[in-house]
């Protein structure tokens, strides 16, 4: 499973934001295998259920979300959490203190 968080400057942000770094973790039996610091160029975010696609990426966390783009990654298979879902997450708690 590759899961993405959105930040800028260490807090969770949204897709649209100017500056946005994303990290992707690959994890493979709850176990971290690689890591990757991305930051999202704008012709990605225009299009950005295909970047998630071709970034394996199943699930990701940000802040928060319009519904146009939550419904076009829905239908791509992409789970979103945001910060009002986040709350008893326990993979996103986890992966939290490796970002900190």
């Amino acid at each position: 499973m590759k899961v993405a968080i959105f930040i800028n400057k260490n807090e969770l942000t949204t897709i649209h934001k100017e500056k946005v770094c994303v990290v992707i973790f690959d994890i493979e039996e709850d176990k971290v295998v690689g890591v990757e610091n991305i930051n999202l160029e704008e012709h990605n975010k225009k299009s950005i259920e295909e970047w998630l696609k071709n970034k394996s990426i199943n699930r990701i966390y940000l802040s928060e979300i319009d519904n146009k783009t939550l419904e076009k990654l829905k239908i791509n298979g992409i789970k979103v959490r945001t910060l009002d879902t986040i709350e008893n997450d326990k993979l996103f708690k986890r992966l939290g203190l490796i970002i900190a």
